[in-house]
């Protein structure tokens, strides 16, 4: 009887375990459904713009103007968060030094989200006013539709 009470139990764990290996590598699936449909999703938006290849070329050019204005802010913000990480993650912690490197996080993410703006005010500029439309209507937001638009021109 206890051998059989054993098995049983054993196969129970087994089949338990299969089935949360199953949920999760279903779960993995599911992240990347997702942001496989947010890319399909910005790829019809940017199809329903039907941009001309000369906005093609304008939006070109105003990603390439502000490249070397984000480039150096962002490699200082990865820069920043590593300090960040190490002062959290120290034997001894350090409050005002953990305040202090926020503060300094907080500066460069003020200063990327000012030119982010400039620059998606830049690229709306380009658009004509129903492509503005388009764009407004989609679910997604503007900036983040014009923001992808703006990496994939500059990197041709």
């Amino acid at each position: 009887m206890r051998k059989v009470f054993a098995r049983l139990a054993m196969s129970t764990l087994f089949a338990a375990a299969l089935t949360t290996a199953g949920a999760a590598y279903a779960g993995a699936g599911a992240m990347h459904s997702r942001w496989a449909a947010r890319k399909a999703e910005v790829k019809k938006v940017v199809a329903a713009l039907n941009l001309t290849a000369a906005q093609k070329a304008q939006i070109k050019t105003v990603a390439g103007q502000y490249r070397p204005e984000m480039k150096p802010l962002h490699k200082s913000f990865r820069v920043e968060r590593k300090k960040l990480g190490a002062l959290m993650n120290a034997k001894k912690i350090d409050d005002n030094a953990i305040r202090a490197q926020v503060s300094a996080i907080s500066s460069i993410s003020a200063d990327l989200a000012v030119r982010r703006a400039h620059e998606i005010a830049d690229l709306k500029a380009v658009l004509t006013p129903e492509q503005m439309r388009t764009l407004k209507d989609s679910r997604l937001k503007p900036g983040v539709v014009l923001m992808l638009i703006a990496r994939h021109a500059g990197k041709r």
